[in-house]
């Protein structure tokens, strides 16, 4: 019975690690969406004033 409650844990345990990695992914692919499109939008806006690379 004690193996089977360690194996309880671990699927719980992964499950949370899945939920927190989907939350993260839900916050970091819209920001690198934001931050590709900005990017874009600076070359095509700025393309003869040479922009500092600071973002990066």
């Amino acid at each position: 019975m004690q193996q089977l409650h360690g194996m309880a844990v671990q699927q719980k345990f992964l499950l949370v690690m899945l939920q927190i990695i989907q939350m993260k992914m839900m916050i970091v692919i819209p920001i690198t969406m934001i931050v590709q499109v900005f990017v874009m939008v600076t070359h095509i806006l700025v393309p003869g004033m040479q922009m500092p690379m600071v973002m990066v």
